[in-house]
């Protein structure tokens, strides 16, 4: 206290409303008191959020995604939410952020997208989609994050897109056996091993010498066929 002053200031309070009073401990001449109340609202400051699409590497460190990416390979959309006035603030913003995925590939079978469930900030303002994902569907997506806000940080985005680019991988097919002689009209069973990470179905002719004799769809699993003669398998994904 100065000249019988004071002043106090801060910028840190959470967004919300107060009620401020100052008090006068007294002093060997003057008692003790208290001001009037007064009312203070803190109003929201504008936030901004970024959307970053980063991949690791075999040492498990975070580096931007530079390209498009095969499908399989895990994919980490981290949205970061921070103060326009305070970027570097103590108090990190709280709340959700939402991601939104644009797909403009086969919408046959229904694709996998970024999920559009919102994320709670962790203690430093920032989420990731899903904690990582490795199955979005091959094919151009653009991808954006919303910020809900909350009593100091006002809503922000959508982001700019960001776009992903999935490439489809080439998975090995193998045919368990190789050879097989059986006799006419017995059964047989062939095993697929596919090495996909997520297996859809087969397309698969039997020949007879060059000749058809049998095709069919089905899901990656043991089946038996008839056979007459010596076959083999042509199998492809599809």
């Amino acid at each position: 206290m100065s000249n019988g002053s004071a002043n106090w200031q801060t910028d840190r309070l959470p967004g919300g409303s107060y009620s401020v009073h100052a008090h006068y401990p007294g002093d060997g001449t003057f008692g003790g008191s208290d001001s009037p109340t007064i009312a203070v609202t803190v109003s929201p400051e504008t936030s901004t959020t970024t959307l970053s699409a980063l991949v690791t590497t075999p040492d498990g460190d975070f580096i931007p995604l530079a390209s498009g990416l095969s499908y399989g390979t895990p994919v980490y959309l981290r949205a970061e939410v921070q103060s326009v006035a305070h970027p570097n603030a103590d108090t990190a913003p709280t709340g959700t952020v939402t991601f939104a995925d644009t797909y403009s590939g086969p919408q046959t079978p229904p694709p996998v997208l970024v999920p559009s469930t919102p994320y709670e900030l962790n203690s430093e303002g920032t989420a990731i989609a899903a904690n990582g994902l490795c199955a979005l569907s091959p094919g151009p997506h653009s991808v954006t994050a919303s910020y809900s806000g909350d009593n100091s940080y006002q809503p922000s985005g959508p982001t700019s897109p960001t776009s992903l680019t999935i490439t489809q991988v080439t998975p090995q097919v193998d045919v368990l056996p190789s050879q097989s002689a059986v006799a006419v009209n017995s059964m047989f069973t062939l095993t697929v091993l596919d090495g996909e990470p997520d297996p859809r179905r087969l397309d698969y002719l039997l020949y007879r010498g060059v000749q058809v004799v049998d095709s069919d769809t089905l899901a990656l699993r043991n089946a038996g066929r008839s056979a007459s003669d010596h076959l083999f398998v042509w199998a492809a994904l599809s």
